[in-house]
């Protein structure tokens, strides 16, 4: 049973956020860029079939998760479309968190730039010089934090949850 493949009957291109269809089509050119010229002369409908999130003119549960407008989310109840950040201190104290709604196509950079990324101070051998880098590869982290939502059980009713210690995050 695939969740998100499932269409959402009542749901119209309408409840769909403008910004993430802009950015799902430049995304859509940038992935197959042989189909550039033709994409721009697809309707939004034509682009979401195509991509796999629409079925013969319906929206999937997908479509609304990645594009919808946060006003659209009561289309997936009682599922929870949300991607909560957590700062944990070094005393294991909550310091501060954040949610975020869909549309995750756009919301998931807002998330991730949640996350404090420090540079962190290598000595290599034979040098005096310190190579800098990143406590956490972006394309990792970004990879991990998009396989929780595509592999979330939403029906679980639970939201994916990215919580953040001095030397770890955990999702």
């Amino acid at each position: 049973f695939d969740w998100s493949a499932e269409i959402v009957a009542d749901a119209s291109i309408e409840a769909l956020a403008s910004k993430a269809l802009e950015t799902a089509r430049a995304e859509y050119t940038t992935v197959h860029p042989r189909l550039a010229d033709e994409v721009d002369t697809w309707d939004d409908m034509e682009l979401l079939g195509r991509a796999g999130v629409a079925v013969k003119g319906k929206l999937t549960r997908a479509a609304i998760l990645l594009l919808g407008k946060p006003t659209a989310v009561h289309y997936l109840t009682p599922s929870v479309a949300t991607i909560t950040w957590v700062l944990i201190d070094g005393q294991d104290e909550k310091r501060d968190y954040e949610h975020f709604t869909i549309p995750f196509l756009l919301t998931v950079d807002e998330a991730l730039a949640k996350i404090r990324n420090l540079n962190q101070r290598i000595l290599p051998g034979g040098t005096l010089f310190p190579d800098i880098v990143r406590q956490y590869d972006e394309y990792s982290i970004r990879e991990i934090l998009h396989n929780a939502i595509v592999h979330q059980d939403y029906t679980m009713q639970e939201r994916v949850t990215m919580v953040e210690t001095p030397d770890s995050v955990t999702f």
